[in-house]
């Protein structure tokens, strides 16, 4: 049996449709077309709900809120279990709040990427490393559902299931994947509110525009002959790297306050990967090999006094094709 009939049949009983043929949510629509939806909706609609996250054995509570005001984006995360914190972000500040004894502790940082998990999805960037296929409808939350299937196409990358709103293609349901079927990580609502708004009337608010590969890789990152990838920020990096596992780029590289420890984001327009270089300090314990968090994998080594360390919810082989890319320019 074929990887990708069985990844199939583990999805609970797929109806496989590929992107070029007609979907089968009942409305003909095709994966492309629903993944389009659910950008809109996520950019232009005005939302609430609670949802669980479940990573490993980790599991958290959370109610997400978000608003268009006056034509720009404001988001609340409220934790629902354990210990009580807010997170508020608008267009220029986050806001961090804790209760400790009762008494809230506030901080606020630049506002910069989205609080809320629902991100939006290129179609065309992803069908090189999936094959995206619509499955049988799902009801989640009391709403009937759609369910578009991200089967990868190799070993480098988890799949992804995810159940969208028949009415307003938000996304309910977010379910993550290994090869052999086994649950790695759910995003899922357990209740959602529109608050109305139109996801196909452009004037109500502002998109935040879902940039294509290339864009975003010249954006970010200034690419060699030999296909190397080193950052492209101000100051640079002294580091690079080389050949990256397929379908994996560049697309955010920063030093932290002192200076220390650089920080390069790589992502595939779905999976995400985090790499954090510093240099070892005497008496500093250094991580080699592979370990696991939750749904999180990471990979260590060291290279000339330098530590690095990759993590992402990948597998272990594509953090350490990952790590082990990682050179000293020249």
């Amino acid at each position: 049996m074929s990887r990708l009939l069985l990844l199939a049949l583990l999805w609970g009983g797929f109806l496989l449709q590929p992107l070029a043929g007609e979907g089968q949510s009942g409305s003909g629509e095709t994966p492309a077309q629903w993944l389009g939806r659910m950008n809109r909706s996520v950019a232009h609609l005005s939302f609430e709900g609670n949802f669980v996250y479940l990573s490993g054995r980790f599991l958290e509570a959370m109610r997400l809120r978000h608003q268009i005001v006056d034509g720009r984006p404001r988001e609340s995360l409220f934790s629902l279990t354990g210990q009580p914190r807010e997170i508020v972000r608008d267009a220029d500040v986050l806001t961090i709040t804790t209760w400790v004894g009762g008494k809230p502790q506030t901080i606020s940082h630049p506002s910069s990427g989205r609080l809320s998990p629902l991100k939006p999805l290129e179609a065309d960037a992803l069908q090189h490393h999936y094959h995206l296929m619509m499955g049988k409808p799902a009801r989640i939350a009391g709403r009937e559902g759609v369910v578009v299937a991200l089967v990868p196409r190799d070993d480098l990358r988890y799949g992804y299931r995810l159940t969208l709103d028949r009415e307003s293609a938000l996304p309910l349901d977010l379910t993550v994947m290994d090869g052999e079927g086994n649950l790695v990580s759910r995003i899922m609502f357990t209740q959602l509110k529109l608050q109305g708004g139109d996801p196909d009337d452009e004037s109500q608010a502002a998109v935040e525009p879902v940039p294509s590969r290339s864009r975003a890789v010249r954006m970010t990152v200034a690419g060699g002959e030999d296909g190397s990838v080193s950052t492209g920020q101000k100051g640079g990096s002294s580091w690079t790297f080389g050949e990256l596992p397929a379908g994996f780029r560049l697309v955010s590289h920063k030093h932290n306050e002192r200076g220390r420890q650089e920080h390069f984001v790589f992502s595939d327009g779905l999976a995400t990967i985090s790499a954090y270089l510093e240099p070892l300090g005497e008496g500093d314990r250094p991580f080699n090999g592979e370990t696991s968090l939750g749904s999180v994998n990471a990979y260590g080594r060291q290279l000339d006094g330098y530590q690095l360390t990759v993590v992402g919810e990948v597998p272990h082989r594509t953090l350490q094709l990952l790590a082990n890319a990682l050179r000293e320019k020249e």
